[in-house]
């Protein structure tokens, strides 16, 4: 084998580029002398330069973002686009209110309350008219949900009065507090007018503790027994506190109901008959909003806008 003698650079360049058509040529460094390896073709090993490392993977980062369903568009006022509503049609709002809160639990214990006081069967008293009586009662009676207060009026025993001052109040701005002023006859004749116009059982009546203060009476019967008609059951709607005790509420015992009653027969407002669909609104919004609130928190409402 060849080796190389103890050249300058540039003869040992020179050397190398001869040998390049027979020989392999291993270059170890810069400096170190070149050493033919074989008499195979020619190839030159040279240190590649070394790629810089490859960038780490950019990291993509997944947000979790709250699902957000599509805008629900508002429901629609009751009776949109009308100016005037029915009597007849405010009764059907009035029956579709107390039929939903006939499943509340305040409704409920009423219901079973005044069965157990008055021993009557869920024939003899339905919870449907139950309820019906419970929410006409609690709307009309006086600082109830439909803004009413009690005065010294002389009117007639009738509601007429009162439908007339709700005509004269803009309801389409926020209604004032008190929306109407009626004595204690007018406010029981609204209840018993509304609940016998709702259709309940037995007979709805006015009547008079004393000659000069009336209230109202719901009157039922037993179912007959032993080939005898059913026992009367008279049950109490104080639609105003006057010689009452604070708390005293439907079915109360506090007047004695043993005198005659007077069922009420007027027709106030014929099924025909406009309102202004501005009131009914105010009507079926303040049942709705209220209806359903215990005995203690609308006695707590009555107390705060001053009713007795």
């Amino acid at each position: 084998m060849l080796m190389s003698s103890p050249e300058t650079p540039g003869r040992r360049s020179s050397l190398a580029l001869k040998l390049l058509g027979c020989m392999v040529v291993t270059t170890t460094c810069a400096t170190a002398p070149c050493r033919i390896e074989s008499d195979s073709p020619v190839v030159i090993e040279a240190a590649l330069p070394v790629p810089p490392p490859a960038s780490p993977e950019p990291r993509t980062t997944t947000l979790s973002l709250p699902v957000t369903e599509p805008a629900r568009a508002p429901a629609p006022r009751l009776f949109e686009g009308r100016e005037t509503v029915s009597y007849g049609e405010l009764l059907d709002e009035l029956r579709k209110v107390a039929s939903r809160l006939e499943a509340s639990p305040v409704v409920r214990d009423g219901y079973e309350r005044l069965c157990h006081e008055y021993q009557l069967t869920p024939e003899e008293l339905p919870l449907e008219s139950y309820s019906r009586v419970r929410l006409v009662f609690e709307a009309a009676r006086d600082g109830g949900l439909w803004g009413i207060r009690w005065t010294i009026t002389d009117r007639m025993p009738w509601s007429d009065h009162i439908w007339r001052q709700w005509r004269s109040v803009d309801f389409s701005q926020d209604p004032p507090e008190v929306t109407a002023s009626a004595e204690c006859d007018e406010l029981s004749a609204m209840f018993a007018f509304l609940a016998r116009d709702l259709g309940v059982v037995g007979i709805v009546a006015l009547f008079w503790p004393a000659w000069n203060h009336t209230v109202a009476v719901w009157e039922l019967r037993r179912a007959p027994h032993g080939g005898k008609g059913g026992e009367r059951v008279r049950i109490l709607v104080p639609t105003s506190q006057v010689w009452l005790s604070r708390g005293a509420t439907l079915g109360t015992r506090e007047f004695k109901t043993n005198q005659p009653v007077f069922a009420y027969r007027r027709k106030d407002l014929r099924l025909d008959t406009e309102l202004g669909v501005g009131l009914v609104r105010y009507l079926i919004g303040q049942l709705e909003q209220h209806g359903g609130r215990s005995n203690e928190e609308l006695l707590e409402r009555r107390n705060r806008l001053g009713g007795s």
